[in-house]
């Protein structure tokens, strides 16, 4: 088994990481990628980073998340991960103003 670049693994109940790549340091490998982590000071971090074959070998055995809904409130607002909601106005005005602006009506 191996890391998928750009896919979001979780080590530990709170210690997830986005892979990006593998850092030979000699005699241990340190994986890097983006990290969330909610019980740490900084609880998102764009450069993260573990060096733990323990947690490296319990991430690779869950796989990949599938499921992003863990991480959503730590992601900063902006993350291409970060779900987004699109407001809906139940009269749909919005609609007319639009088809207004495109001379559609």
């Amino acid at each position: 088994m191996s890391f998928i670049v750009d896919k979001w693994y979780k080590a530990n109940n709170d210690y997830f990481i986005k892979f990006k790549r593998i850092e030979d340091k000699g005699s241990y490998n340190q994986v890097c990628g983006e990290r969330v982590s909610p019980t740490e000071t900084t609880i998102y971090k764009e450069d993260g980073y573990w060096a733990n074959t323990e947690f490296e070998n319990k991430a690779l055995t869950r796989g990949p998340l599938t499921n992003l809904d863990e991480i959503q409130e730590y992601l900063p607002d902006g993350h291409i991960d970060k779900y987004t909601t699109i407001k809906v106005e139940e009269d749909y005005s919005y609609l007319d103003k639009l088809f207004d602006k495109l001379n559609l009506i």
